[in-house]
């Protein structure tokens, strides 16, 4: 994994260990490599919050996005 997303293994490391906050740029790194929603991590992982709460704030996000005419990738979608 730490190959594939161009990193050290102490870098992925931290990560996983949540020594590192994640952040867009990690989280759609990680979820292109597994072929995965960036949104389907989150709901794993406790670091989220709750699947209510995410999910209240990622719709928020992108209706923000949509009426601010802000494009959206598909994969966030």
């Amino acid at each position: 994994m730490a190959f594939e997303m161009g990193i050290s293994q102490k870098a992925y490391s931290d990560i996983e260990n949540s020594k590192v906050k994640i952040n867009l740029e990690i989280l759609t790194k990680i979820s292109d490599i597994l072929e995965i929603k960036p949104s389907d991590i989150c709901n794993i992982s406790h670091k989220c919050g709750t699947d209510d709460e995410y999910e209240d704030k990622y719709q928020g996000l992108l209706e923000y996005m949509k009426k601010n005419n802000i494009s959206i990738p598909k994969e966030f979608l």
